[in-house]
Parts: C-alpha cells; sequence; structure tokens
C-alpha cells in the first residue's frame, strides 16, 4: 500500500547549506534527478529538496526529499513499488552530510580537503594543514 513516510535520523543542528550539496552528492552518485517529487498518489511532499527516483510503476517523479524538522535532519517520501528504499537513502544521504559538515569544519581551520565516495561511503581525503 502506498503512503507517505517519514525517516528521522539522528543528525541535529541541521545545516541547510551542507544538507542540500549532501543531497546532490547523493543524487548524482546514484544517477537520480533532483526536482519536486510526488506520492505514488500524484501528491506533492513538501521538503527542501527532492530526489527523483523512477519507480517501477513508470512514475518519474516518485522520490524522496529531505527537510529539517526542529533541527533534525528527516527523509519524507513514497518507497512504494522503488527497489532503492527509504532507509537506504536516509543511510547515505546521512553519511555524506556528516562528511561535507566534518570537511566544512576542517576548511575553517584552514585545511585542503576533499570529500569522496569510496564503495558506498563517503570518506574525507587529502587533509593539508
Amino acid at each position: 500500500m502506498s503512503h507517505l513516510r517519514t525517516c528521522t535520523t539522528k543528525i541535529t543542528s541541521c545545516n541547510e547549506e551542507i544538507l542540500r550539496a549532501a543531497v546532490q552528492m547523493v543524487a548524482t552518485d546514484l544517477g537520480y534527478t533532483i526536482g519536486t517529487i510526488r506520492s505514488y498518489a500524484g501528491q506533492e511532499v513538501k521538503c527542501l529538496v527532492g530526489v527523483q527516483i523512477p519507480s517501477n510503476y513508470g512514475s518519474s517523479n516518485n522520490g524522496y526529499g529531505v527537510k529539517i524538522e526542529n533541527g533534525q535532519l528527516q527523509v519524507v517520501g513514497d518507497d512504494f513499488g522503488h527497489t532503492y528504499k527509504m532507509e537506504e537513502f536516509t543511510s547515505r544521504v546521512s553519511a555524506a552530510y556528516r562528511s561535507i559538515a566534518y570537511a566544512s569544519q576542517l576548511r575553517k581551520q584552514g585545511n585542503q580537503v576533499n570529500v569522496q565516495r569510496k564503495a558506498n561511503q563517503y570518506i574525507v581525503v587529502g587533509v593539508k594543514a
């Protein structure tokens, strides 16, 4: 049965700019498009940024969206008909967010760093003071 769900993460004090970068990184890595998302029933999902993930039923604007609720990162969507489940997406966005936030702090301290994906993980590399 199709319905909207929300996955809440342990990430608090979420930064909108870093979250947008994390979602863009994940979408690019997975080959998906950023855009407005809708539930299986066609209801627009209100979110900060959405990732369109085609379902097995032909809809191209189903997917998952991210939002910040009371400072906490949440993923919302309808995973009916998707082979890429919401929990997997949530885990990947959370990992990308943490890596980008960590790299951002290192850059503020004058370090040169990059965030790269290696075997479904996001890692900070090239730390140079």
